[in-house]
């Protein structure tokens, strides 16, 4: 889509709330070729002009840092065995500049909707539960670690002297 297509104003948005940390971390995402979710728009006036509903954070995120808009933090993780912590879009490397721009963002557009199913559309969209500290660090320790808590927590004595339900067992 054409940048200048690209609009962000509607009301029920949210303003600019990732971190640096969060922006880092995103293009880096890009660079090494992750996958990130569709963004969802919609031609309210069917005059190709896009109102962003979902994916605000990662179209601002992208359009700042090709214009050199931010560094990425300095904790930012090497992407394709090159060092880009501490770097500007214009500061990295041409080999990751490109697979930066090279980077393909799907857009799902909608166009036969009115102002109420947008706007319901939305907070379905938010309604997702957040993950809570534990689900987030889950991940970062690694599935043999888990492996490793869950087969301690499959023991006999966690589930006889215990008071845990079993909910709880499987959960922590």
């Amino acid at each position: 889509a054409d940048l200048l297509n690209l609009i962000f104003d509607l009301a029920i948005q949210r303003g600019e709330v990732w971190t640096l940390w969060q922006k880092s971390l995103f293009i880096n995402s890009l660079i090494v070729n992750m996958y990130i979710p569709q963004i969802l728009a919609w031609d309210k006036t069917r005059d190709g002009k896009l109102h962003i509903l979902d994916g605000k954070q990662r179209l601002t995120t992208i359009i700042a840092f090709l214009n050199d808009g931010f560094r990425l933090a300095d904790n930012t993780p090497d992407a394709l065995g090159v060092k880009i912590a501490g770097k500007t879009f214009s500061e990295l490397h041409p080999e990751i500049q490109q697979e930066l721009l090279s980077y393909t963002v799907d857009i799902v557009v909608t166009v036969e909707a009115n102002d109420d199913v947008i706007n319901d559309m939305f907070v379905r969209m938010q309604m997702g539960t957040p993950l809570t500290k534990f689900e987030t660090l889950r991940p970062q320790m690694g599935t043999e670690v888990l492996g490793f808590i869950n087969s301690i927590a499959e023991q006999n004595f966690f589930a006889t002297k215990s008071a845990w339900t079993e909910r709880e067992r499987v959960h922590y």
